[in-house]
């Protein structure tokens, strides 16, 4: 019998299970021996397998090889293994690399000659060295990839039906197997991960099994490996198949973290004892924190912390958040995975609102880990060393999304350190250390790796004991450490005045931002000589002399700096509301300095610190102006709320109370309403999608009503008896102050047409670049567009041979017009759907037929330009009617992509004049962004051409936008535009 390292066999058994690209593989005779060889004729073969020893992923080889896609990788990767492994060795053991005479630059031959007898492995031993692959279903602590070889007992699963081929298997849990497939249908690799075959008769674990499923399905996230599908193999287990992603674990690279560090201590103690030793260097070598250097590593958890914000906004929390279960893909990737833990919040404890179904009742699965490792089943799940207190100590009604922050933090401490924070403990000792203890701060734990203190200060905030001390969320997490990567103050470890001004530094290298980072440092000068100065006057009064000096010099500077800023205004290059804002910071930094200058020693010393608190509010102030950001300063608030709180006689209130209303923005408004003893009520307009909060009440007298509101996006609702309700929206920001004095008369009830609203006239941001502009005068607007039943009393009234010139029709394709009206009445409730196929010249003589309907009552016709604008979109320049955010659900759009609308595609197309009421405009203006756009009396240059608003039935989204527009020629008919009347007021 022929061994099963003869290369003949080799060659015939790999051969035998298929799928392996021929051109790949040969067997050749050599010097007289014959050798088994992976060749490829199109790229250097020999290169990519050395840098796949030295560690290179899959991202460096196709950086590195041009041309060369996974999967060549991939097959030049499985062929090499296969063959090694039949052979009976690991694929790195040994191998000779040839290059045939005159080929050289076309042709690379690996040689995988039969090893010698005393150097036989057996088979089944060791893993494959040069595999860096994994999924984001993978468990890296138990390396078990199994390929399913013919002839031998399969150790997985058979084929889940007809759609997936089953290759090999990624690991095991406590609960199932993750295997990799093939999806035949879309000719694609998965991960299919499997109820255990001794689990699944019980309903316990099947039920959980399918909540996981369901759970994760649901959590649709770039950050959340997605899952794609749900079924049953055909011996009745489920199964359900995820996204395959190739690359490592964080616990991996973590791992290779700390061997590097080792080698790197190896090589320190190598290099003292010979002088001319030299690292190895090369590119298929390179060190891992090549690829996870400080900032790689944070941007990979901000990534984590986007994937956890996500899921607890769905109301669902991980319970097991650890590296392990955070995969790195090779280009980029950072996915969560195994949400088998995953538990729903009840509704009253998540922090965010909405409808979601339930999917994940808490019911806990049993895990196999190692012994650091460890996950208790019943009362306490997840796993010890990144386990919440909460969770240590079972305590699992407070199991909430806060412990997933704990969890966070202790994944970013071993980031940082290289160790869990409680790392060494054994049993039972890791969760009384966790429910009792605190960590070792991480600088103190890895002092070699130089940790910030301002993430040394994160850390030990997310891993606080109390959870009112810990982020209450991921999201606040992840802004802390923005800030950081930012060179911001962080929450978790504020700035002293000098720390501050030096991160200005660095956030602001330009010169206009040097001149603010001067003029900070003297505004901050005073606090900071006064607080060191009370610290020195008992010890050292001479220190005080060069205190004095030095604020002495940091004002010339500032006074040389405050002409340059000047004569930059004088160019034009520096606004002149900011000159003022920088002078007036300037004469406070002066004055302060006088007060240094003149201070009795005696001064009580709590004024120092409200003087810090008060130089860095004034510091974040002046950052904000600088910005231009229009709304709060919530740094310089927080610092301001320091100093109320310090300022324990009250001798500052004044001052803290005026820097207060202008951190937070406080405009004052007067609104002068009429008729006396009218009501409005004062709404805050938040959120995505304009939600209005009731905020207060006023009644009007004889003067006008005061309010005092912080910058931002109000609709004030005024309201009287006998009189028509009227909504003004506000939109106020600190640059712009000509909306701060308003008027408003409302309306008696018979001086609005039913189904019209009253528009009051004011400032609104307008066009694609959300400009100021002015609505001058008061006007009225319908609800919904003018509908066919309306329209048709229209026609009627109209002498027999007139109608067919004002009759509705559909220009085609050919520019064909077809009669509309007759298939439109053959819908049900026809004269409910808006009028279409109307042109300009046809929309006019309407309006003017309902003006003398009225009889003189009312003055109908078509709006402006800017009228249409400001009634559906208020105040705030929202791009929708109903907000900031895009929803299909709120208008009729995209029902067809055709231009010239068919008949047949109309009846299908269209709806009822005023429908989807969920995106009614701040005026209460119905579809405004879908179903027909309407003509305006807004003319373009070529005065035959005029202006047409809003979407349609058949518009993308981005012709839904309120600064959308066309431009139509008036005697134009489509089956896609109507008309909408306004009216003017009565005077």
């Amino acid at each position: 019998m022929v061994p099963r390292h003869d290369p003949e066999s080799v060659y015939a058994q790999v051969l035998a299970e298929g799928g392996l690209p021929a051109r790949f593989l040969s067997l050749v005779e050599r010097d007289g021996e014959k050798v088994v060889v992976v060749r490829r004729t199109d790229h250097a073969v020999r290169e990519i397998l050395a840098a796949m020893d030295g560690g290179a992923s899959g991202a460096d080889l196709q950086a590195g090889f041009p041309g060369v896609t996974s999967e060549d990788v991939r097959a030049i990767l499985e062929l090499s293994r296969r063959v090694d492994e039949i052979a009976g060795r690991r694929s790195a053991s040994r191998r000779t690399v040839r290059k045939r005479p005159g080929l050289e630059t076309t042709e690379e031959t690996i040689v995988v000659p039969p090893p010698p007898p005393e150097r036989r492995r057996n088979p089944g031993s060791g893993s494959h060295a040069r595999s860096r692959t994994g999924s984001a279903c993978a468990t890296p602590d138990k390396d078990v990839r199994k390929p399913v070889a013919t002839g031998a007992e399969p150790e997985i699963a058979p084929a889940a039906g007809d759609r997936y081929e089953i290759r090999e298997e990624l690991g095991r849990g406590g609960m199932g197997q993750v295997l990799v497939a093939h999806d035949r249908e879309l000719r694609r690799d998965v991960a299919l991960k499997i109820l255990r075959e001794d689990l699944s008769s019980d309903p316990r674990y099947a039920q959980r099994f399918l909540e996981e499923a369901q759970a994760s399905a649901q959590l649709e996230h770039p950050n959340i490996v997605p899952t794609y599908d749900f079924g049953h193999l055909p011996d009745g287990r489920v199964y359900f198949a995820m996204k395959l992603v190739r690359g490592r674990t964080l616990a991996r690279a973590i791992e290779e973290l700390r061997a590097q560090k080792s080698r790197a201590l190896e090589r320190m103690r190598d290099s003292e004892s010979q002088a001319h030793a030299r690292p190895r260097t090369g590119s298929a070598g390179a060190t891992p924190d090549k690829y996870f250097g400080l900032e790689l590593l944070l941007q990979i958890f901000l990534k984590m912390c986007d994937g956890v914000a996500y899921a607890h906004a769905r109301g669902v929390i991980h319970r097991d958040l650890k590296p392990a279960n955070v995969m790195l893909g090779e280009f980029g990737e950072v996915l969560l995975m195994d949400w088998g833990l995953a538990k729903l919040l009840p509704r009253r404890r998540r922090q965010t609102t909405g409808s979601r179904k339930r999917v994940a009742p808490d019911v806990h699965t049993l895990r196999e880990e190692s012994d650091l490792v460890l996950t208790r089943d019943g009362e306490i799940a997840g796993t010890a060393l990144y386990m919440s207190p909460e969770q240590a100590r079972g305590d699992q009604d407070h199991v909430d999304q806060q412990s997933d922050v704990y969890a966070l933090g202790s994944i970013l401490y071993e980031m940082l350190t290289l160790s869990a924070p409680f790392e060494g403990a054994e049993g039972d000792e890791i969760f009384e250390r966790i429910a009792n203890e605190d960590p070792e701060p991480p600088a103190r734990r890895a002092p070699a790796r130089r940790i910030p203190r301002e993430l040394s200060a994160i850390c030990l905030k997310g891993l606080a004991k109390e959870k009112r001390d810990r982020y209450r969320t991921a999201a606040a997490l992840q802004e802390d450490i923005q800030r950081f990567l930012a060179h911001q103050p962080v929450r978790a470890a504020p700035d002293n005045p000098l720390r501050l001004a030096g991160k200005w530094a660095v956030r602001h290298p330009t010169l206009s931002a040097a001149v603010s980072i001067a003029l900070v440092v003297s505004a901050l000068a005073g606090a900071v000589l006064r607080v060191q100065w009370t610290e020195a006057r008992n010890q050292n009064r001479l220190r005080l002399d060069g205190y004095r000096a030095s604020g002495r010099a940091h004002q010339e500077r500032a006074a040389a700096l405050l002409d340059e800023c000047a004569d930059g205004a004088a160019r034009g290059d520096v606004p002149l509301e900011e000159l003022r804002l920088v002078v007036r910071e300037y004469d406070l930094a002066r004055s302060w300095y006088e007060m240094l200058r003149k201070e009795e020693e005696g001064s009580e010393a709590y004024e120092a610190v409200v003087r810090s608190y008060l130089g860095q509010a004034r510091a974040a102030r002046l950052e904000e102006i600088m910005k231009k950001t229009p709304g709060e300063y919530p740094e310089a608030v927080r610092y301001l709320e320091a100093a109320r709180a310090a300022d324990t006689e009250r001798r500052f209130a004044g001052e803290i109370d005026a820097a207060l209303r202008d951190a937070a923005a406080i405009v004052t408004v007067t609104l002068s309403l009429a008729p006396a003893g009218a009501t409005v009520e004062v709404f805050r307009v938040e959120g995505p999608f304009c939600e209005e909060t009731s905020l207060f009440e006023e009644v009007a007298g004889d003067s006008p009503v005061v309010l005092d509101l912080a910058a931002g996006s109000y609709v004030l609702a005024a309201r009287a008896p006998g009189r028509a309700p009227a909504r003004l929206p506000l939109y106020l920001e600190r640059y712009f102050d000509r909306n701060r004095e308003l008027s408003l008369s409302l309306l008696p009830a018979e001086e609005v047409p039913p189904g019209f609203v009253h528009v009051p006239a004011g400032w609104f941001r307008a066009g694609e670049d959300a400009s100021w502009t002015r609505i001058e005068k008061d006007f009225l607007i319908a609800e919904r567009e003018v509908a066919f039943g309306e329209y048709v009393e229209f026609l009627s009234s109209l002498p027999e041979a007139k109608r067919a010139e004002f009759a509705p029709a559909a220009t085609t394709l050919g520019d064909r017009q077809q009669d509309l009206l007759p298939v439109v009445q053959e819908l049900a409730d026809w004269e409910k759907y808006p009028a279409v196929g109307i042109s300009l010249g046809q929309a006019i003589p309407y309006a003017r037929w309902r003006s003398e309907e009225s009889r003189g009552a009312f003055r109908f016709r078509l709006p402006t330009d800017m009228e249409w604008e400001y009634a559906a979109r208020g105040a705030d320049g929202r791009p929708y009617p109903w907000g900031w955010t895009f929803d299909r659900e709120r208008t009729n759009m995209a029902r067809t992509k055709e231009h010239n609308v068919s008949l047949d595609a109309l009846q299908t197309c269209l709806e009822h004049a005023g429908g989807r009421p969920a995106g009614r405009s701040v005026f209460g203006c119905l579809e405004m962004a879908g179903n027909v756009s309407e003509w305006t009396s807004t003319a373009e240059p070529d005065f035959a051409v005029f202006r047409v608003r809003g979407g349609a039935f058949n518009s993308p989204e981005t012709g839904c936008l309120t600064s959308h527009y066309q431009a139509m020629h008036q005697m134009a008919q489509y089956t896609q535009i109507g008309m909408r009347l306004a009216a003017d007021v009565a005077k």
